[in-house]
Order: C-alpha cells, then structure tokens, then sequence
C-alpha cells in the first residue's frame, strides 16, 4: 500500500493544485489591481482573505473528511475503490493474501484457517468476507482450487498456481510465487498509469492557468 501511496502522491498533490490553487489565482488576479494602492491594513486582509482563510478551509475540510474516511473504514477498503487505481490496489492485496497463505501453509496450519486468517490479513473488509466464505467449502472436502473458483476477487490465472501446488504437494512454494507474480504485475501497471497521468496533470493545470489568465 505504500507503494500505492508514494506513486500517487505526485499526481493527487497537481490535482489539489488544480482545484484549489486555481480559483485563488482566479481572485488574485481580479483583485490585485484594486488593492495595490490600498493601505497595508486592507493588503493584509485581502491576503488573508483570499489565501490564508481559502487554502486554511480547504486543508481542514479534506483532513477532516479524510480522518473521518479511515475511522470508519481501513485504508486498504478506500484505496480498493479509488479510480483509476482500484484495480492496482486490488491486485496487491491479493498478492498479501498469496504471501500470508504461503506463511501459514508452510507453518502447517489448516487450509480453512489459513484462508481465512489470509483474508483477514488483507486488511480490507470486502475481500476477508469474500475469503471466509470459503473456509466451510475446504472443511467439507472441496479442494483449494475448488474453492477459490468460489471467490469473487481471487485472479483466475492463479488457479494454475494452486492446482500445481495441490498436486506437487508444494503449496506455500506456489503461493510464494503467485504472490511475487502479482506484486511486480501491480507495480508495473502502476508506474505506466503514473507514467500517463503526470504529464497530463500538468498539462490541464496550464491549459486551466491560460484560460483562467
């Protein structure tokens, strides 16, 4: 996740540019030239008016509504569902699910724990249910790749990990690769989407600077 995190950083911070620094350049040039011969007393209020009040409420407004995001819910659950990285987070996280299955299994630990302490691990609500719900399947007999055709969110390609693990007797060495697997797939899609939203970030604030200027 902190991987997520650090890429996205740049390109969240050009948007906050975009819709807060916009708008305050927008006033100051409308004003600037009706203040300039003002007293200091008046200078400062306008200041203090169009910056100080303006980015002060938007900070408190989006540290608040952050603060109160994560109270409620876990990071992992909001990073799941952010466009255009929803799909990036998801696949991370099911590469810690692979790698804490590969733990457990190597341990020798029951499949139906496993899978289920596995999910919990992921830290986001929506696939750990989606992981219980499979742990009575392994108590009745079904095979692990029997009942990771069940989940909603376990990638299909990975049944080939699973089946070659159940029939080698290796499962924790094919979980360790699966997981490996996933994370450099996520990272590397990450950095070609980072890679395209830079460039056009930066691109929308001067087209949005020039017309606004």
């Amino acid at each position: 996740m902190y991987a997520v995190i650090r890429q996205v950083a740049y390109p969240a911070s050009v948007l906050l540019a975009i819709v807060v620094g916009i708008p305050i350049l927008k006033a100051f040039l409308s004003d600037v030239a009706g203040i300039a011969e003002a007293s200091f007393e008046t200078q400062l209020f306008w200041i203090l008016r169009n910056f100080g009040l303006t980015m002060g409420g938007t900070i408190f407004v989006v540290v608040l509504v952050a603060r109160l995001t994560l109270y409620f819910t876990t990071r992992e659950s909001v990073l799941m569902h952010c466009w255009p990285f929803a799909g990036i987070v998801r696949t991370i996280l099911l590469s810690r699910f692979a790698w804490a299955m590969m733990v457990f299994t190597r341990a020798g630990l029951p499949l139906h724990h496993a899978v289920r302490m596995s999910g919990e691990v992921t830290g986001a609500k929506r696939i750990a249910a989606d992981f219980e719900k499979l742990a009575p399947l392994l108590q009745s007999g079904h095979t692990l790749e029997q009942a990771l055709t069940q989940s909603k969110y376990f990638p299909k390609k990975g049944l080939v990990y699973i089946n070659t693990g159940e029939h080698t007797g290796k499962l924790d060495v094919a979980f360790e690769k699966l997981s490996s697997s996933l994370y450099d797939s996520a990272v590397f899609k990450l950095r070609m989407l980072i890679g395209l939203i830079e460039p056009l970030a930066v691109l929308g604030l001067g087209w949005l600077a020039l017309r606004m200027a």
